[in-house]
């Protein structure tokens, strides 16, 4: 190993002035730092406070709007059970038929004003109940038996005298929520003290409640409007959540926890607050009393949300406090690299003088120096080939890259359900198309969900125990399957499972290929209505040939007429009318077949056109 030249160091002069000068920046930055550092802190405190100003300002104009609206939609509810209260001119009718359901003709006029009315005010059902709280006739047509969530509320409406809107409410067996008007019906002019029947319309929340309390006047990536009500110790949630569905009326949380800003809205606290949600966050919320029902209406937004800005503009404000002492600490260096180049010349100014001593040194110095240079060429020559090298991965990167965005087009604009799932088949990703199968409104939605869970139980069991275990061992299936979606639609589909392998051959994940065949089914459906319906007509024809060939007898009374001394025209009118005792004309079927679309495109049954 080369040993380095050593250097000689004569007495070196003093310093101290630069040292100083140094000192005295290095101050005058850190007491800047301080004083900017107070004054943006004082500033976020004040802009914190007008973020909160600007989200209670929304929160409460948001949650007035909501229980003004709803009040309006509640009270516009019970018009129409007045409304339908009082009718004196059709009364009469629905009594008379109650008293005798054997009339037919009451029975269409009541059933034909119960049709008109569900199809005016656009409601689930409209059932007419007796005096004895039983059903005697529903539009559209409905169970037998009243729930019994519903008698109470008969019983209300017989003691006030007045159509009652009813609580949110679900049957202990039933799935479905709904609300309903209960209307008691009195002979005009209120002769009786009790009313004769009732007429009890269900409204389903899913058509328009829901909806409109979800609905939000301002976007907010986290805002969520909650309709809740207080039973015994528990907070029930009655609306559909926008962060945890199907949770309406089966969502109770104890009312006893802490910061709780639905159990503070229960408790009957209004106003503005703040404190956590269902869903563990903190959030800020305005809280008002729905007037006229044990309902509270909040209105929430995350906190993270509202100070969001803050937080970005304190990273940009880190980020430009990084940059200052950067750009501080590099005017430093230059300026003690300035003090030390002066140093060094007036070091130099002083070894002029030991001269001799020093050139065999600088000798050494030369040839260390292209020592140096040698391996600093080599070193160059290196880093040239890897920056090369670099160029070349960078291209090749890009071109993946824009391979992958034509592959993720091509997945996203697809007509085919493309889906992905780990092993233990929880998704990972479904293109629209399939999210639009399943139900899901975003793709997102179904992320961390297990696809089987989209299947009927007995398909579900299949996939686990057979398809599933079939991919991972055989690498692909194929296959009829249904699916369920969120809302409850069964869709048909033609799968192609396939199993997803990395380099070294190991199974990554389970990918599949869907496609609705939902319009194959039907058209499956409606060859097999054509199939059966010809196969009915040739049945008919079949009996119409033997029925000709035993009553043959009646030709042969032609074949005397024919050879008669009859004249040709009296003979034409007795053979047609003897023809057609034998077929029956009306009975005869046409049917023009489309061979290119293999549909029947017009039939014809006893010369009258009736559809294919």
């Amino acid at each position: 190993m080369t040993e380095k030249p050593l250097i000689y160091h004569p007495p070196r002069p003093e310093m101290r002035g630069s040292y100083q000068i140094i000192l005295f920046i290095l101050l005058i930055l850190v007491g800047g730092l301080i004083i900017v550092g107070k004054y943006f802190y004082q500033y976020n405190k004040n802009w914190k406070s007008q973020l909160e100003k600007g989200a209670q300002v929304q929160l409460s104009e948001e949650v007035d709007l909501k229980v003004k609206q709803l009040v309006n939609w509640r009270n516009e509810q019970l018009r129409v059970g007045e409304l339908i209260f009082n009718q004196p001119l059709f009364m009469p009718v629905i009594q008379q038929w109650l008293k005798n359901p054997s009339d037919k003709d009451l029975e269409y006029q009541v059933k034909t004003w119960l049709k008109i009315l569900s199809n005016d005010i656009n409601y689930k059902n409209l059932i007419l109940v007796d005096d004895a709280e039983n059903i005697r006739l529903s539009v559209p047509q409905a169970d037998q038996n009243l729930p019994d969530c519903i008698r109470p509320y008969l019983t209300e409406a017989r003691k006030t005298k007045k159509a009652i809107l009813t609580d949110l409410h679900q049957e202990a067996n039933a799935s479905s929520i709904h609300l309903a008007l209960v209307i008691p019906l009195f002979e005009f002019p209120f002769a009786e003290e009790k009313p004769f029947g009732f007429i009890v319309v269900l409204i389903d929340p899913y058509q328009f409640f829901y909806p409109f309390i979800q609905s939000r006047a301002i976007l907010s990536k986290t805002g969520e409007n909650l309709l809740v009500r207080r039973e015994g110790e528990e907070v029930v949630y009655l609306n559909e959540l926008r962060f945890q569905p199907n949770t309406a009326l089966h969502l109770r949380i104890p009312i006893h926890q802490k910061d709780l800003v639905e159990a503070m809205a229960v408790a009957g606290k209004e106003g503005w607050t703040e404190g956590i949600n269902y869903r563990g966050k903190r959030v800020f919320a305005a809280i008002r009393k729905v007037p006229g029902t044990p309902w509270f209406l909040l209105s929430t937004v995350d906190q993270e949300e509202v100070y969001g800005l803050i937080r970005n503009q304190n990273m940009l404000l880190t980020l430009g406090f990084c940059l200052l002492i950067i750009v501080t600490g590099t005017f430093i260096g230059f300026l003690w690299r300035h003090q030390r180049a002066n140093w060094f010349k007036k070091l130099y100014q002083a070894e002029r003088n030991l001269a001799i001593e020093q050139a065999k040194r600088e000798e050494d110095l030369r040839k260390y120096q292209e020592k140096l240079e040698r391996e600093v060429s080599d070193r160059t020559s290196q880093l040239s080939e890897t920056n090369r090298a670099l160029k070349t991965e960078i291209a090749e990167r890009k071109q993946a890259e824009s391979q992958l965005r034509m592959f993720r087009q091509f997945a996203e604009y697809s007509g085919q359900g493309l889906g992905m799932a780990t092993l233990d088949a929880k998704i990972t990703y479904v293109n629209p198309t399939l999210a639009k199968i399943l139900g899901e409104e975003t793709p997102e939605a179904a992320y961390g969900k297990k696809f089987p869970d989209y299947y009927p139980p007995e398909m579900c069991d299949q996939l686990y125990q057979e398809i599933i275990p079939r991919v991972l061992k055989e690498g692909q299936w194929k296959g009829e399957l249904a699916i369920i979606s969120r809302r409850g639609k069964v869709t048909p589909t033609l799968e192609n499972l396939f199993l997803i392998r990395d380099e070294s051959g190991n199974p990554v994940c389970l990918a599949g290929v869907i496609t609705d065949i939902s319009e194959l089914k039907e058209i499956e459906a409606e060859l097999k209505r054509h199939r059966e319906y010809l196969e009915e007509l040739v049945a008919e024809r079949t009996a119409e040939v033997k029925r000709l060939a035993q009553e043959n007898g009646i030709l042969a009374e032609i074949g005397k007429m024919i050879s008669s001394s009859l004249d040709i025209s009296d003979i034409d009118e007795r053979f047609t009318e003897k023809v057609k005792e034998l077929i029956n004309f009306d009975r005869i079927a046409i049917n023009l077949i489309d061979y290119n679309k293999e549909e029947v495109t017009i039939s014809y049954v006893g010369g009258k056109e009736v559809p294919g």
